[in-house]
């Protein structure tokens, strides 16, 4: 996975408290599984071992279209589409604008993946699986950087994002296979998402009843100002 970058947007006139910054931990594309890890010893400072046969379980899990019932992100950018926040002047522009980035994402990304799935390309490269997930990380974090450009998200505070959070459906069995393992002793829970803002999936998750602080959220993260 690439490792944080930062990218800047400048704030409007016609906006206050805003999201003014992502902060682009661009995970790779990840698909939900379970790692079971090996036991270790752990060496205290007075030399005793922790239990080598100990065993931790760790649950890894994607958010869009896998935990929850389709993909969220619409939701977000309506968190920066309020119109009796925003003005229905901005909200019918940054409707625009949304429209673009989404048939631009979807266009380069299918692009992308059929050029990386070629039968000649995928039989010949060795490493094929490392090499398809670095490209497909880098062409996120590049998008992300066309998102920052787009200013979309401006505008968009934590009270604006809570509430488009509870707008997600959630699948049934993936909030409940969540909330027994944050429950099971030895158990963590990860997840994993190229979603825009680390607060929405928390805000999210919250709503279902999980304390998201029980939870590592990998994913890209939102700045704000006062």
């Amino acid at each position: 996975a690439a490792g944080p970058r930062r990218g800047h947007v400048v704030p409007g006139n016609d906006v206050g408290n805003d999201a003014l910054r992502v902060d682009r931990r661009m995970p790779i594309a990840a698909c939900s599984f379970q790692v079971p890890t090996r036991g270790h010893t752990v060496v205290s400072k007075a030399g005793h071992g922790a239990d080598p046969t100990r065993r931790e379980r760790i649950l890894v899990v994607d958010f869009d279209d896998t935990c929850t019932v389709g993909d969220t992100i619409s939701h977000l950018v309506g968190s920066a589409m309020v119109p009796s926040v925003h003005g229905a002047g901005v909200v019918e522009e940054k409707e625009r604008v949304y429209a673009r980035l989404l048939r631009d994402y979807m266009t380069e990304r299918n692009e992308l993946v059929e050029r990386l799935f070629a039968d000649d390309l995928r039989d010949q490269q060795q490493g094929w699986l490392e090499m398809f997930l670095d490209r497909l990380s880098h062409f996120e974090t590049r998008r992300n950087d066309v998102v920052v450009a787009s200013k979309i998200l401006q505008g968009a505070t934590m009270e604006t994002i809570s509430e488009a959070a509870s707008k997600v459906v959630f699948r049934e069995a993936c909030v409940e296979t969540l909330r027994r393992m944050m429950m099971s002793q030895g158990s963590r829970v990860a997840v994993l998402s190229a979603n825009w803002s680390e607060e929405f999936i928390r805000a999210s998750l919250e709503k279902e009843g999980l304390d998201a602080r029980k939870l590592t959220v990998v994913a890209n993260s939102l700045e704000f100002e006062v």
